[in-house]
């Protein structure tokens, strides 16, 4: 991304990630997310697939990673289909 790092208090991704297809380049993504965090800073993630973020989302230095199914439909109203909340937070150095 370009922005330079620890420049965000917030981010939040709502359906964007699972775009990308390959997952080390999703896991690069993830690791961006991470980079351009303050430290003390927050993410939230809206995704199909983000139960699998936290494992990368803590390799990257985030702590208190939950990871919960959300009970909405999916925007394309799949009945059973659910899409997964990622928060975290980065680490205050």
């Amino acid at each position: 991304m370009p922005f330079p790092s620890a420049s965000f208090d917030l981010v939040v991704s709502n359906l964007a990630l699972h775009n990308i297809r390959d997952y080390d380049e999703r896991k690069e993504a993830l690791c961006e997310v991470v980079r351009v965090l303050r430290a003390g800073g927050q993410l939230r993630i809206v995704d199909d697939g983000a139960n699998h973020y936290d494992e990368v989302l803590r390799e990257a230095g985030c702590r208190d990673v939950t990871v919960g199914r959300l009970d909405w439909r999916t925007w394309f109203g799949v009945p059973g289909h659910h899409l997964f909340l990622v928060a975290a937070t980065k680490p205050a150095d």
